[in-house]
Parts: C-alpha cells; sequence; structure tokens
C-alpha cells in the first residue's frame, strides 16, 4: 500500500506515488491499492491500424481503473506515453496520471518488459 506521505519524486507538479519495472508474460498486469484504487493494464495483441492507442475507464465504486493498450506489444524499442495521462479525480481535488513504457524482445515472443509510473498532482 502506498501512504501519501512516501511520495518519492517530484517532477514538476506532477508527484510520482508508485514507479516500478515489470517482466510480463500474460498481457495483463494488476496493481493494487495505489490510494484504493486498483490498476489492470490490458496489453491488447490486437493490432490496428489506428496506431498506438490507450482506452482507459475508471469506476469508482469498484475502484478499478482498467487500461487497454492497443500496439504496445511488438517494439523492442518500446511505446508509452509521451506525458501524464490522467485517469481520475481524487476526492480530496487532486487528480491521478500514470505513464507506461512497454518493450518487447522482438515478435516472437510474449515477453513485455513494462515501466509504470503512477503520479498525483
Amino acid at each position: 500500500m502506498v501512504d501519501p506521505k512516501d511520495i518519492i519524486v517530484s517532477d514538476g507538479d506532477y508527484k510520482i506515488i508508485f514507479s516500478n519495472v515489470f517482466n510480463l508474460y500474460n498481457d495483463k498486469l494488476i496493481i493494487t491499492n495505489i490510494f484504493g484504487l486498483d490498476f489492470e493494464f490490458r496489453f491488447m495483441r490486437v493490432i490496428t491500424t489506428e496506431g498506438y492507442q490507450i482506452k482507459y475507464s475508471a469506476d469508482p465504486a469498484t475502484k478499478k481503473v482498467i487500461i487497454e493498450l492497443y500496439n504496445f506489444t511488438n517494439n523492442p524499442l518500446g511505446v508509452g506515453t509521451t506525458s501524464p495521462v490522467k485517469v481520475f479525480h481524487l476526492t480530496d481535488g487532486r487528480e491521478l496520471f500514470f505513464s507506461i513504457l512497454a518493450r518487447s524482445l522482438n515478435d516472437q515472443t510474449t515477453l513485455l518488459q513494462v515501466s509504470v509510473n503512477i503520479y498525483i498532482k
């Protein structure tokens, strides 16, 4: 569990409250209990012609954030966000953001190395 008092880094107005790198083999990453929210990152292996896409939904009632990432799975150089993405307003008036970078070894393997940062502002 991340306590808001344990903020580790500040990037301008954004404060990083969670940061980690994961090796994934099943295209799903679940991070629990960030300000009482559960984040589920789903790496969609459906190749779309619309480029890299991020679709997300946040449900305050279930306290779950689902983030679907399209075309993030087949790039050894990595695919990620270019700035923090806002997903949620906290009850105390602050906002919750995330950023992500995903890299694959090649298009033949399911291994993904994923770097996730979660911020408040």
